[in-house]
């Protein structure tokens, strides 16, 4: 065996590394001595195994986890299997129908996952397929198992509302999933499409979808299916997480981008009903290749060129560097979005596949179609090389000279020069076809010398072109040339001063491109105070500022106020939660009464629909949980909520069902213009399974017997938001005496210790760096658990806003003031980070992004000099909330802590 050692060892890059991998497997195996056999005498066993270890730390844990797969991949033929579509799909319904538990048929499902992920990527490094298969296999299972969740999503919502979904909905694919050409860990790009429907479908299928998203993307021991992105829909996160088909018709035909275009070239019916998916399809085909092209073809190559550059930055990320993977995708995507209205033969989500039609076409030369295709595999070769190390979603060349050496060596090159003279011919042949396809536009006038500030002075000279002369296909007036001539010095100092300068220049163009009424934007540039809040949220919100991309009256009531009674729901929304977010980045507001403006917004919303149905005599209250109940929203924020009635006949209650759903679909459907809110009713008594609207009777005596400690626990946070006085005032006595009557005792504060332990997501690959700010040990809720906890262990009444009630339990138990204090400072960080992680990366959750890119925002944002500094003190922060509330918490459990009287 050491013979054999030394010689394998000789041949990989990092022995040691390999030699730890196989000491941790070895070990973990149930008979290590027959492993040892097995890697002495099956010839080229250890070799393979040392690849596959050296390749992939991913795949070392994997095995070791479960060191029984090692046999399963090595002594049999699976890594030469590729199953078809179709088996596959059949595999996801053989091991769900094994059990009858949801849990359990989830589990048995990302189990699946792992072994497939497994095989795919253990052929995928030791060659035996190449990159077309690797890229067709992982597609194929991302279908199988979506269709499987979907499945499950709909069996669950069914049971919940005892009624099927009787439309057909059709789940598209975008992107590479769309292309069939999925990469390791990677986020799937989906849509949701239903049929016409009434009113009732339409809410279970929204209902469906929810659940659908959960089942994807829940972290459980067993680990997570796949991020789940649902934004490139109509009117993205703003929008209804699905459409009637012929409302996403009317979406396009009106407000269609050119980037949405760009996107549906690459749609696909992955799973769901897949006829009615053709046929969605089929209806999208006028939008996506319209007979008159639209742009001319120079216009076209511009916007694209245009947003590369914005990419460009990153030197050594092989998807967006010059001559990288996206430069690629996108330049053949123009002559798709040229050429394919009449030439139906290019009409192929698949970047491999469009490269062979263009070439058919005569659009690509033989030497063109040849480079890159070439080009496009050997990338994604380094994509899914650097994605196997630690199965993450990263696309960043490594800096230290020994992960290069091991990336060259896994790539089979020679060394780390003959892999960077191959990326570096590579790069230069794709820029040089790449930018002849999209024909430069023409040249820059001479703009003022710009600020150093400035990153990428010839992209800040293309956005000034674009700001002082409108885009090609939307050119200003003269005189709106003229005003914006004028405005262009002051811009360039101001946007010069923002974090993010280019970022602000760059959304800023893109809201004058959007708005129906540019002269209206430049007259809001020209008055200084708007100017200054325009070009602030532009460099730090600029999701929040889309959401006025079509509404220039509410862009203008946002700086010039209004009498608020004649505005509708969703408008009246967009109006106080902009111009609430311009305060909080000036400085007028601190998030604390940011979120609070947010409230008061949803409150009036909530109530002004409440009062327009005044069908119902019956006494009918709405409180307010969670976030909505402490006043700490963010955008994106669910409102949680318990809808309560006065006793009554059957009549009566079901006038209240009525009123309740109502008002659920006026916050959740105004009017078609996008969702205000939404609303989860689901921590009523008994939850989802129970009606809807509970008795004020029934939810009193569930909270005196049954009620679970958590549920008594969410009251400290309860309100009332709007409803019958006589009834509210009820409610909010019962509240007060419930949650007086809730001291802690140690098996309390057990349950509550347990139930935070429960809560904390699990790491499904061990990444390093895997931070989930509101869940992870030390995020925000251990902050919440704390203040809750003090309030209940002296009998409160209310914990509310997380950062106050922290300052009055500092002032209530000086013991632990100083502590309560930096908790309270930490956790007002951490809730500023969760806020700009929707409004500046339109990121729905609460994960700390792995993107190099987008942490540099964020830092930025933030105030830190770099990313690494950001990490760093992020990390701080949460491991000293752990241990604050880890102490605390032993304190009250000890039950020797005193409040002061």
């Amino acid at each position: 065996m050491e013979t054999l050692l030394d010689r394998e060892l000789a041949e990989v890059p990092d022995p040691e590394r390999a030699l730890v991998h196989l000491d941790r497997f070895v070990e973990a195996s149930f008979n290590p001595t027959t492993v040892l056999e097995d890697l002495l005498r099956v010839p080229g066993l250890l070799r393979r195994f040392f690849r596959l270890v050296t390749c992939s730390r991913w795949l070392a844990d994997t095995m070791v986890r479960d060191a029984s797969l090692f046999r399963w991949l090595l002594t049999t033929d699976v890594l030469q299997q590729q199953p078809s579509p179709a088996a596959l799909r059949e595999q996801v319904q053989a091991v769900m129908e094994r059990f009858t538990k949801g849990a359990q048929r989830r589990n048995a499902l990302r189990r699946l996952q792992r072994r497939e992920l497994l095989r795919i990527a253990a052929a995928d490094v030791l060659g035996v397929k190449d990159m077309r298969a690797v890229l067709s296999e992982l597609s194929a299972l991302a279908d199988a198992v979506v269709a499987g969740a979907w499945e499950e999503a709909c069996a669950t919502t069914a049971q919940r509302s005892g009624t099927d979904i009787t439309v057909p909905v059709a789940i598209l694919a975008l992107g590479k999933l769309g292309g069939q050409e999925l990469n390791y860990s990677s986020d799937i790009d989906l849509m949701l499409v239903f049929g016409e429907a009434d009113e009732g479908n339409s809410q279970r299928v929204i209902a469906a979808v929810k659940e659908f998203v959960r089942i994807l993307t829940e972290v459980t021991p067993e680990g997570m299916l796949y991020r789940t992105d649902l934004r490139l829909r109509p009117d993205g996160g703003a929008g209804a997480l699905a459409l009637s088909l012929p409302a996403t018709l009317a979406y396009y035909e009106s407000r269609g981008a050119l980037w949405e275009r760009q996107m549906l070239l690459r749609a696909r019916a992955c799973a769901g009903d897949l006829r009615f998916g053709r046929t969605v399809l089929q209806a999208l085909a006028p939008f996506v290749y319209p007979r008159t092209v639209q742009q001319l073809p120079s216009e076209l190559g511009r916007d694209v060129q245009q947003r590369l550059t914005q990419l460009h930055a990153l030197e050594d990320n092989v998807k967006h560097m010059r001559g990288g993977i996206r430069q690629i995708e996108f330049s053949l995507q123009v002559l798709q979005l040229l050429h394919a209205p009449r030439l139906v033969e290019l009409r192929t989500p698949s970047t491999l596949q469009s490269i062979n039609a263009l070439a058919s076409a005569s659009l690509l030369t033989l030497e063109e179609e040849a480079l890159l295709r070439d080009a496009y595999l050997f990338l994604r070769r380094v994509e899914h090389a650097l994605q196997l190390e630690a199965f993450e979603q990263t696309h960043t060349l490594p800096r230290e000279v020994e992960d290069l050496q091991r990336l060259a060596w896994q790539l089979d090159f020679a060394g780390v020069e003959a892999f960077t003279r191959r990326l570096t011919d590579t790069r230069t042949a794709v820029q040089r076809i790449c930018e002849g396809v999209l024909a430069p536009a023409a040249a820059v006038d001479e703009a003022p010398d710009l600020p150093s500030a400035y990153r990428d002075a010839g992209n800040v000279r293309l956005l000034l072109r674009d700001l002082s002369n409108g885009r090609g296909s939307r050119p200003h007036s003269a005189r709106d040339r003229g005003r914006m001539q004028e405005l262009q010095p002051v811009l360039l100092e101001e946007a010069a001063a923002e974090c993010l300068p280019d970022e602000a220049l760059a959304t800023l163009e893109r809201l004058m491109y959007r708005t129906p009424v540019p002269a209206a934007l430049i007259a809001m540039l020209e008055q200084a105070p708007a100017r200054r809040m325009l070009l602030r949220l532009a460099a730090t919100a600029p999701v929040e500022l889309r959401r006025l991309d079509t509404d220039p009256l509410a862009l203008e009531l946002v700086f010039t106020g209004c009498d608020e009674t004649q505005l509708d729901a969703a408008r009246l929304q967009r109006v106080r939660d902009v111009g609430a977010m311009g305060r909080l980045l000036l400085g007028d507001l601190d998030i604390d009464g940011y979120s609070a403006a947010l409230t008061e917004t949803a409150d009036a919303l909530l109530q002004r629909a409440l009062a327009r149905d005044d069908a119902a005599d019956i006494p009918f209250v709405v409180l307010a949980l969670g976030k909505y109940g402490g006043r700490e929203l963010i955008p994106g924020s669910d409102l949680d909520v318990i809808f309560l009635c006065g006793e009554g006949g059957a009549a009566e209650q079901e006038a209240a069902q009525r009123r309740a759903r109502r008002l659920i679909a006026d916050l959740q459907s105004p009017g078609g213009a996008g969702r205000l809110y939404e609303v989860d009713a689901r921590l009523r008594p008994e939850g989802g399974s129970a009606p809807l609207v509970v008795t004020h009777r029934a939810w009193r005596r569930y909270h005196d017997g049954r009620a679970a400690l958590w549920e008594r626990q969410s009251l400290l946070r309860a309100r009332v938001v709007a409803g019958a006085p006589d009834l509210a005032a009820e409610v909010e006595a019962d509240i007060r005496g419930l949650t007086a009557a809730m001291p802690l005792s140690r098996a309390g504060v057990g349950e509550i210790s347990r139930m935070r332990a429960e809560m904390e997501p699990r790491n499904r690959f061990r990444r390093a760096e895997f931070i989930d700010i509101k869940r992870s040990p030390g995020g925000l809720v251990d902050c919440e658990f704390t203040a809750q906890l003090l309030t209940m262990a002296a009998g409160g009444r209310d914990a509310g806003n997380t950062s106050p009630a922290l300052q009055r339990e500092a002032a209530a138990w000086p013991q632990h003031g100083e502590r309560l204090m930096r908790m309270r400072d930490r956790s007002l960080r951490l809730r500023r980070m969760q806020l700009f992680f929707r409004v500046l990366l339109d990121l729905p959750g609460n994960h700390f992004p792995e993107d190099e890119g987008q942490r540099r925002l964020l830092a930025a944002v933030l105030g830190f000099t770099d990313a690494k500094t950001l990490l760093t003190s992020l990390q701080e922060d949460m491991r000293r909330n752990r241990a604050d509330f880890d102490s605390i918490r032993a304190a009250v459990f000890s039950g020797d802590d005193e409040r002061k009287e």
